[in-house]
């Protein structure tokens, strides 16, 4: 082999090894973005299909990250070609092996002309080492595809037959796609009065553009049946400064109750360099601006069987893009509500295309979830009921509430002060030695008397009151008689 030692950190462990089975073609278009590979199949596998003297190859990037599949792939198909474009999300980091190939190649003398661009809509400056073509050239053509679209696709095509006939000006620009927008409702009940709520979805333009919205229908579907208006939002992404406008416009006169949110990756900005007030204003997500609950909704780029034999569920790359990364925003992660699977095969292109397959199943309980997460944000602060629960390892009284460095319990006491504040109910507070009443009690109907009628003031009060009542060391809670547990007669 080429390249046998692998780097640390690399996610080489969780690909296995995945047969690429291609013939050589004139034209290579390797991406990993299933939805412009799509896109591309349909215009032009038309296209290139009138041009007999030309060939055309698609193939999901993927499982060119095993060194294996990245060597045979790169001798027995690209060496062959003309041109070869490669859209890599991720870059070097994630797709090493098949770009080192191409160095290797090359330097053995073959003539296939490479194009390697960025698989988002940032510049990638590292790519450019292994580009056969001037930066500017490069800029042009990644255009076609950081705006997205069919016409930008023909666009493309225009421009790959001027590099087969090394022509390298007069290409075509590229023509502006806005980069969002709100779906259209086709419903007809988009102006109905909502009894429940209103909820966003926010999801990829590429899906819009694709009509890969199977999954988006599905959800939008699931949560209309449980009486909630929903309203379907498509961006390039969610950093955009102008997409973030448009969502805080809508949110003047139609605020969400919840935002389900399809989208990867955390549009948070991390900690800036400047005084504390500006580091906590940069760690601010611009989702916490619109003040309701942010449900992370994610899809898999692998199909159900994948995640049904995964004891992990989601890949590590999945993982990390899918959930990991957005719960730095503060969104709610539900579960995985559709999967990549495969669809028609292409035989001239020797391609099978992908789309996104909605799991009813999942799909049905993110739409209960939601739900009961709009329910609860229409329920007043002192109609709700808020259960603290402090750490207890190894099960000893003495090791309440502990945690290395931290004042637990003077930070509980603060929470309860914030929350009375906010106007939960929590004025009175169980549990002290003059004032304790028994569940039954309670239960019963009797009036809650003699409870201590204020909030503990320091923590060594309130671990003092939590070491009154029953807990999980077995040897100190004997004999003792269990306590109420809310001061507020729900």
């Amino acid at each position: 082999m080429h390249r046998i030692a692998t780097k640390p950190g690399d996610l080489d462990f969780e690909k296995k090894l995945e047969s690429v089975s291609q013939t050589p073609a004139d034209i290579l278009f390797i991406s990993t973005a299933d939805t412009e590979l799509s896109g591309l199949a349909q215009v032009w596998g038309k296209r290139f299909r009138k041009k007999a003297r030309l060939t055309l190859r698609l193939i999901q990037a993927n499982p060119l990250q095993h060194p294996a599949a990245a060597e045979h792939y790169a001798d027995n198909v690209l060496s062959k070609a003309k041109l070869a474009i490669f859209r890599l999300h991720g870059g070097y980091g994630y797709f090493p092996h098949i770009l080192d190939e191409i160095l290797h190649i090359k330097s053995h003398g073959v003539k296939t002309r490479i194009l390697v661009l960025p698989g988002t809509d940032e510049w990638d400056p590292e790519l450019m080492n292994f580009n056969d073509y001037a930066e500017p050239l490069v800029r042009q053509m990644f255009s076609y595809f950081r705006e997205g679209g069919t016409a930008n696709m023909e666009l493309a095509a225009e421009a790959v037959e001027l590099l087969l006939e090394n022509k390298t000006r007069g290409f075509p620009e590229a023509l502006k796609i806005p980069t969002f927008g709100w779906l259209k409702d086709k419903s007809g009940k988009r102006n109905q009065k909502s009894k429940i709520g209103r909820v966003w979805i926010t999801f990829y333009r590429a899906l819009q553009q694709t009509g890969d919205m199977a999954v988006v229908e599905a959800l939008t579907e699931a949560l209309n049946k449980h009486g909630l208006e929903v309203l379907g939002f498509y961006a390039y992404s969610l950093r955009e400064p102008e997409a973030q406008k448009e969502l805080l416009r809508k949110a003047e006169n139609e605020p969400p109750d919840a935002i389900l949110t399809m989208q990867s990756f955390s549009i948070g900005t991390g900690p800036s360099r400047g005084s504390i007030g500006e580091q906590s204003e940069a760690r601010i997500s611009f989702l916490e601006r619109l003040n309701c609950p942010v449900i992370q909704v994610p899809t898999s780029t692998e199909d159900r069987d994948a995640w049904l034999k995964n004891p992990r569920g989601l890949s590590a790359s999945n993982a990390a893009m899918s959930v990991v990364l957005p719960e730095t925003d503060g969104r709610l992660f539900s579960t995985v509500v559709g999967f990549k699977q495969e669809q028609e095969v292409t035989p001239e292109l020797e391609f099978r295309s992908k789309r996104l397959a909605p799991d009813a199943k999942q799909i049905e309980h993110v739409a209960e979830l939601t739900s009961n997460w709009v329910r609860l944000r229409r329920t007043t602060n002192a109609e709700k009921r808020v259960a603290i629960i402090l750490a207890n390892y190894p099960n000893k009284d003495s090791r309440l509430g502990n945690g290395v460095g931290l004042d637990t319990p003077a930070s509980v006491i603060a929470f309860l002060k914030d929350l009375d504040k906010r106007g939960y109910c929590i004025s009175s507070f169980p549990g002290t030695e003059t004032g304790a009443t028994s569940v039954s009690g309670a239960e019963s109907g009797a009036a809650v008397e003699n409870l201590e009628e204020k909030i503990p003031e320091t923590g060594d009060e309130l671990i003092r009151i939590l070491q009154a009542g029953i807990t999980n060391d077995a040897e100190m809670s004997y004999g003792k008689t269990p306590a109420i547990c809310c001061a507020c007669p729900y």
